[in-house]
């Protein structure tokens, strides 16, 4: 988890840029999500994400219920753009 932390913050601190309290807890919860259920399975990482990331209030990527339940949307599908420093959805990108 720490060298998660420090890869994504390594841009900000060459770049001397300061983050706030919000944009370090979004940075802070996307590695503590990756490191401790990157290997989980789809159904555990929607229960990873409910029953951890929720119950503890984390901040998290605004989800719809009807993308949760149907979708089956986490977390997971989201990343922390280091340009806005807020959730968005990852893409692949197009060959």
């Amino acid at each position: 988890m720490l060298s998660l932390i420090q890869a994504v913050l390594i841009p900000h601190l060459n770049k001397q840029e300061q983050l706030n309290k919000k944009e370090f807890e979004n940075y802070y919860v996307f590695c503590f999500a990756w490191a401790f259920g990157g290997l989980f399975e789809t159904e555990e990482r929607i229960r990873f994400h409910k029953e951890i990331l929720e119950k503890i209030g984390a901040p998290l990527p605004a989800i719809s219920a009807q993308k949760q339940n149907f979708d089956k949307e986490t977390m997971f599908d989201y990343y922390v753009d280091p340009e806005t420093r807020q959730w968005k959805m990852w893409v692949a990108d197009s060959w």
